[in-house]
């Protein structure tokens, strides 16, 4: 009895249901996919920079390295000031790549430096093969991408390099450039030149350790080496204990 009194839908109203169903699924991509991020981003990087908080990394140890630099001046700081909190150790390389924002205020600058790394972020993801948009906003909205803009340090340009790496590893020289660049900006990406090796990348190793040890010996016109590896170790002595490492 129950199919004989049953109300079957008309295909037009089928139709007119399937359409709805497309568009709100459209309608709600773009809200929590595209819409959802930008606030999020924009209302949270404002507020933290109220706070301060904004670019730590490159308001308190890029920006201002990169200006002792430009000048000629030692950018690193004694042994015991690393032990009291200051931390200007980032390769020469680094402050370089960060000089030419130091002719903004460093405000601006470090709004700046927070798109860079988005649109590094999103070249990333490009540069892998991620096609699908929506993918770009979760992402965005991805803790650890968060957290670098919040500290604005060179993640987010070392995760591009290495996705270069892994996008032209079949090319005799490329894959090395990007890590060598790499290495000469945060030398801890040192064991990708034996992923080189291992892959018998021979040229391309020896591409990324030339560019390595070049970007390292900048800092010879300031320090020596051993003064910048009793440097390293006692940063490691100073936030050994409570970086996020």
């Amino acid at each position: 009895m129950d199919t004989i009194f049953e109300e079957k839908p008309t295909p037009a109203l089928s139709e007119t249901y399937a359409r709805r169903l497309v568009a709100f699924k459209n309608v709600a991509s773009v809200v929590f996919f595209a819409v959802l991020p930008v606030l999020v981003l924009g209302i949270g990087l404002r507020k933290v920079l109220a706070g301060g908080n904004l670019g730590l990394d490159f308001r308190g140890e890029l920006y201002p390295e990169a200006q002792f630099v430009l000048h000629g001046a030692n950018p690193f700081p004694s042994p015991d000031a690393v032990l009291d909190g200051s931390d200007r150790i980032y390769p020469i390389p680094a402050a370089l790549l960060v000089s030419p924002l130091t002719v903004l205020p460093v405000v601006i600058a470090t709004y700046v430096w927070c798109l860079v790394s988005l649109v590094a972020l999103a070249a990333t993801l490009r540069v892998l093969g991620v096609t699908d948009w929506r993918v770009y906003g979760i992402v965005a909205l991805w803790p650890p991408t968060i957290a670098e803009l919040q500290t604005g340090n060179l993640t987010i340009l070392l995760a591009l390099l290495v996705a270069l790496a892994w996008k032209l590893r079949e090319r005799p020289f490329a894959p090395g450039v990007a890590i060598g660049l790499a290495v000469a900006l945060k030398l801890f990406l040192w064991p990708l030149g034996v992923w080189l090796l291992a892959r018998r990348r021979f040229r391309s190793a020896a591409v990324a350790a030339g560019m390595a040890v070049a970007g390292t010996l900048l800092v010879l016109p300031f320090e020596s080496l051993t003064s910048y590896v009793d440097l390293m170790g006692r940063m490691k002595t100073a936030y050994g204990l409570s970086s996020y490492n």
